[in-house]
This record gives C-alpha cells, structure tokens and sequence, in this order.
C-alpha cells in the first residue's frame, strides 16, 4: 500500500458514550474529505453523522468497515487508522507535516482495498 493513495482515518474513544469509536477527521495526501459533502453521508448512513464526526461505533471492527467503505468510496487503496497512541507517536516524532503522515502510516492499522488494486494501468482509460 501506498501512502500517496491511502485514506488516513483519525478517530477517538468516547469515555461518555460507552467507550465508543468515533471517525474526527479523514484524509488523503491530496486534502480532507469533508464529511457533509459525503453523498454516503446522505444517504444510507446519515444516522451516523452527529456534530461533525462520524459514529457511534460499537467495535472497533464496525469502525474499520466503515473505514474502508469510505476509502472505496474515495477510490483510495486503502486506509490507515489512527487513534491517540499513533497520533501521540506522530507528534512527537515528527518535525513537518510530511513526516507526521509517514509517521501515522507507520504506526496506524493498515487494511488494503483489493478492488483498487485490480483496476490496473488501463481502467482509467476504459471507463
């Protein structure tokens, strides 16, 4: 997995809320993926959208295919999620914003999109 095409999921554990998952922020190299301009958001699953974050999430599972629901969505390769330990990490590793993200891909959880990587060379040509 690349990092230039890798969806950063930034999420908290609510102590109030049952210890649940809830998505702060997400993000590619390429900029932040505005959670109300998110058509899936809209839709299906606008329940879980709730003072800008995304959850509750009961496990962190339900956290994680959610996660890579919205880097299908954002045609990425995958996704790298990251909660406090990795952010702390990241912080105090890094001394630009280029090495805070390869700091968060080292230390996050990884989970690949196979479907991105079977588009090959072409696909974008054929569509």
């Amino acid at each position: 997995m690349n990092i230039e095409h890798t969806l950063f999921v930034i999420y908290s554990i609510d102590s109030r809320n049952n210890m649940a998952r809830f998505i702060d922020h997400a993000y590619s190299i390429k900029g932040m993926i505005e959670f109300d301009e998110l058509s899936l958001l809209k839709d299906d699953y606008a329940h879980l959208y709730f003072e800008n974050r995304i959850g509750p999430f009961d496990t962190e599972e339900d956290l994680l295919k959610f996660s890579y629901l919205l880097s299908e969505k954002s045609r990425l390769d995958g996704v790298c999620l990251c909660g406090s330990e990795a952010i702390n990490n990241a912080i105090v590793e890094a001394k630009n914003v280029s090495q805070f993200n390869e700091v968060l891909f080292e230390k996050g959880e990884k989970i690949e999109n196979p479907e991105e990587k079977k588009r090959g060379l072409f696909s974008g040509l054929l569509r």
